[in-house]
């Protein structure tokens, strides 16, 4: 593959990696499987996701919004004290009454 850090030239499912120098002194960038939410990541195409936000692969991109989420649910930080890496994920949309931060994560799509 040409560029580390893209899919060009891998099958699907895998991105270009820069093999390590001192292990690979020849070939310097191979296709890998694309990494699962919570792994270490340099750009989108490493991920199977297709997000990369802040160095981690993630379930979704942005707290608060409904991008790459599931019909009915929104995208969710989590508590870092309870889960560390894993920061972004999928949640069902909340009912009315319950807080909000935004109408993409409620279920009438209104956030009073």
């Amino acid at each position: 593959c040409p560029r580390a850090g893209s899919s060009t030239g891998c099958p699907e499912g895998e991105f270009c990696q820069r093999t390590d120098l001192s292990v690979v002194p020849v070939k310097t960038h191979v296709c890998r499987p694309k990494k699962n939410n919570g792994r270490s990541c340099a750009g989108r195409d490493a991920c199977d996701s297709g997000y990369c936000v802040t160095g981690f692969c993630r379930e979704c991109p942005r707290a608060g919004s409904s991008t790459g989420c599931p019909e009915g649910e929104f995208c969710q930080r989590t508590d870092l004290s309870v889960v560390p890496v894993k920061t972004h994920v999928c949640r069902p949309k909340k009912n009315n009454g319950r807080s909000c931060a935004g109408r993409d994560a409620c279920d009438s799509g209104y956030c009073v």
